[in-house]
């Protein structure tokens, strides 16, 4: 899901950098994104998917939406690529959170629940640290593509055998609790957090940044940075008594 939903960040600098895309024209790749993003967080509340079906589909679609970045050279190409994969990687995030939570609970092991959102942010730290590898070796953004999408088919092709294990009884998503003040602030919180680094991400403009790999190195930071304390914080909680169900 780090790879999916995160690679056009650094990937980006290099499409400008090699004059094959415009702000004007990130900004829609980056919004298509975001609309596939929402899109598929939507859709399992509108049709029921099986939480295998869902890891399964949505792993696939960011395989196949990543790779073919490389072979597309169109801005509308691109935009319906990078919308489809928004759908993936919501799918994933969805899914596979709400089996692994609840799954921990059932094994009491929730000190664990922060593995499960850090590899997100091993997935952007990876994906950046990749991109200044291409840079260096002055790959072109066409074969950066097409390196993201066999770093995540890798990926898939290790995590397949997982979804196998999934219990019937674990097979789809908990039932949807009442909507309350509660659920409504987390929404905006987690909404406020969507428009924090992703502006500054995606403008690597002269004025903003000194070279093209200064996006990047942005990502590398984010990454390195989401992956520890996401797992810290919540292993601190569990640790202090403070997570409740």
């Amino acid at each position: 899901m780090g790879i999916g939903r995160f690679a056009f960040t650094p990937v980006l600098p290099m499409m400008r950098h090699e004059g094959a895309l415009s702000i004007t024209g990130a900004a829609w790749l980056a919004s298509a994104n975001y609309a596939g993003y929402l899109a598929g967080a939507l859709l399992p509340l509108l049709i029921s998917i099986p939480t295998y079906r869902g890891i399964r589909w949505g792993l696939v679609i960011i395989c196949l939406g990543t790779s073919a970045m490389g072979f597309v050279q169109t801005l509308s190409g691109w935009m319906v690529l990078r919308a489809v994969t928004g759908i993936g990687s919501a799918w994933v995030l969805i899914f596979v959170s709400a089996w692994c939570l609840d799954h921990l609970k059932q094994v009491g092991r929730l000190v664990l629940n922060g593995a499960v959102f850090a590899g997100v942010g091993a997935g952007i730290l990876v994906t950046g640290l990749l991109c200044l590898a291409f840079m260096k070796a002055k790959m072109t953004s066409t074969q950066a593509w097409v390196g993201l999408g066999s770093l995540a088919i890798l990926s898939t092709a290790l995590i397949w055998p997982v979804t196998r294990a999934i219990p019937k009884s674990e097979r789809k998503l908990p039932s949807v609790r009442t909507w309350n003040l509660e659920a409504n602030r987390l929404i905006l919180c987690y909404g406020a957090f969507g428009g924090g680094p992703a502006p500054l991400a995606k403008s690597p403009q002269k004025n903003t940044f000194g070279s093209p790999a200064d996006p990047i190195h942005f990502q590398v930071h984010l990454g390195g940075l989401d992956f520890p304390c996401t797992f810290h914080c919540k292993m601190s909680r569990c640790r202090g008594g403070e997570l409740t169900d």
